[in-house]
């Protein structure tokens, strides 16, 4: 079995950085690039949320059997909008995704079509509250790392846009592992490159027609600092994180080069990776330097401002810089 987030090895990471913060406090005071510090640590592993593959209750299975749109009735009672932008994101029972969906559906007048998913709505309790709150969000079954429901996602999307297209494609499923490079197990890997990696492959190949459909084009695949090759040499980052957490650091690798795949295919695209910073969600922490909700706020900006000269092909932070693959 697949262990969790070892405590000791947090404390760990505790101490390093925690012998490091005058040094990095002066050197922030210099001008030094905080938000490249801050991205980083976006993903910095800080418990392990489920083990897809191994660790699912019959619970879980019983629920995969539940109908892809778990709001039926009410999208089927509301007419879209064919000038609303939609939206469909993964990973949005917690976390950034939730984040992402409360605040597109609470922009006055419900101006953004949002198709919200996740892996389990009969238990997305926050994300169904959310849809009974706002007409325009829609919550539907797709689990990243099974075919058969991100096929049917797709199918149900598209049955209900009736012939518009998904604006902005946000692969925003994620997990992480705190595991280390000498007693890391191959199955976490193999796992965390089925979720991250041909889990966002899976999405981006069932929605690929119709994004193709819209005006905006737009594909953004949520991704981390840690799993930059530009940066693992800088002194800064492989003191704090070195050889720690290679599951993780390597299926954004991995996600990173997809990114840029898509870009090449498709250049009337916008596509990105996106460092979202290290913010406090169930899976950054307490002790994450950023609040989700005014993050999220400037995702949103990013995410519109976004062109495919600016952006498309290239590694944005959540400064809307750009940042070594």
């Amino acid at each position: 079995m697949i262990r969790g987030y070892d405590t000791t090895q947090h404390a760990a990471r505790g101490i390093i950085l925690m012998t490091r913060k005058s040094e990095l406090a002066a050197a922030r005071a210099e001008g030094w690039q905080k938000e490249r510090l801050d991205d980083w640590q976006a993903h910095l592993p800080r418990k392990h949320l489920r083990h897809r593959l191994i660790q699912r209750s019959n619970a879980d299975v019983d629920q995969m059997t539940a109908p892809p749109v778990y709001k039926q009735s009410s999208i089927l009672e509301s007419r879209l909008d064919i000038d609303m932008p939609t939206w469909l994101i993964t990973g949005s029972s917690r976390g950034i995704g939730f984040e992402l969906a409360k605040q597109l559906a609470a922009v006055p007048n419900g101006t953004h079509t949002i198709f919200a998913t996740c892996r389990n709505p009969a238990s997305a309790t926050a994300l169904n509250d959310l849809a009974k709150e706002y007409k325009h969000i829609h919550v539907v079954a797709l689990d990243v790392d099974d075919d058969e429901t991100v096929q049917g996602a797709a199918k149900t999307v598209a049955g209900l846009l009736g012939g518009k297209g998904i604006d902005y494609l946000v692969n925003n499923a994620a997990w992480s592992e705190a595991d280390e490079l000498d007693t890391a197990k191959a199955d976490t890997m193999t796992a965390m490159y089925n979720t991250h990696v041909a889990g966002s492959f899976r999405v981006y190949r069932a929605f690929l027609g119709l994004v193709r459909l819209s005006e905006r084009k737009a594909i953004i695949n949520v991704s981390s600092e840690l799993g930059s090759l530009g940066d693992i040499d800088d002194p800064q980052f492989a003191e704090m994180f070195g050889a720690h957490f290679p599951s993780y650091c390597c299926a954004k690798a991995g996600l990173n080069m997809l990114t840029r795949k898509i870009a090449k295919g498709h250049p009337d695209f916008i596509v990105f990776a996106f460092a979202p910073g290290w913010l406090k969600t169930d899976m950054g922490g307490p002790n994450a330097t950023g609040e989700v909700g005014e993050a999220v706020e400037r995702h949103i900006k990013l995410y519109e401002s976004a062109t495919i000269e600016q952006f498309s092909g290239k590694f944005i932070n959540q400064w809307g810089k750009e940042t070594a693959w």
